[in-house]
């Protein structure tokens, strides 16, 4: 049930035995399980010993990478103003991810808006990844010591340094996923 079975050549189905299971998605799911293990059940988003969770790491940085060089006026925008208000960036995060739902709902409510929820979702989503790319532009500003307006050059310097630093601090356990949501809720609000 739910799979192939690999049985001897002599095996012939006769009620003795039963097979259930999907060997094609348990196979698949393997290399999740110390993902699950050692990241999720610790509280760290980043397991440093799973080549997989590097790749994607890889590609992360590789998009905010893109992200930096492409809305670099909008990424330097909320890098600044986590510089100026982070804490007030911060609650207007929390603010947002608390209201979109029941924006969401009313908005389901009528015809029209119907139509506007995917758009406003996506609008969160976006923001929220420019935002994240912003927190760690700030970061490694406040690292680097870079007060003035930054150029392209530096600003890619500055992301580099605070994904490094983030990236260690999502491997460390418990510590990983409350820093993983502080940049998130931070960057939404920067957004």
């Amino acid at each position: 049930i739910g799979g192939g079975l690999d049985t001897p050549p002599n095996f012939v189905a006769g009620g003795q035995h039963v097979a259930i299971g999907a060997t094609a998605l348990a196979d698949r799911l393997r290399g999740l399980v110390p993902w699950i293990m050692e990241g999720l059940l610790l509280g760290r988003p980043i397991v440093p010993r799973l080549s997989w969770v590097w790749l994607i790491v890889f590609f992360v940085f590789l998009g905010s990478l893109a992200l930096n060089l492409l809305f670099r006026d909008t990424v330097q925008m909320c890098a600044d103003a986590i510089a100026r208000r982070p804490f007030t960036t911060f609650l207007t995060g929390l603010l947002v991810l608390l209201l979109t739902g029941p924006v969401a709902v009313i908005l389901a409510a009528s015809v029209v808006g119907v139509l506007v929820v995917p758009f406003v979702l996506c609008a969160i989503v976006v923001g929220w990844i420019i935002g994240k790319v912003g927190v760690s532009v700030r970061l490694g500003d406040s690292m680097i010591g870079q007060t003035s307006p930054a150029s392209r050059l530096q600003s890619i310097r500055s992301l580099a340094i605070g994904s490094a630093a983030i990236c260690l601090i999502y491997m460390v356990p418990v510590l990983g996923f409350i820093a993983w949501a502080l940049v998130g809720v931070t960057g939404l609000g920067a957004a």
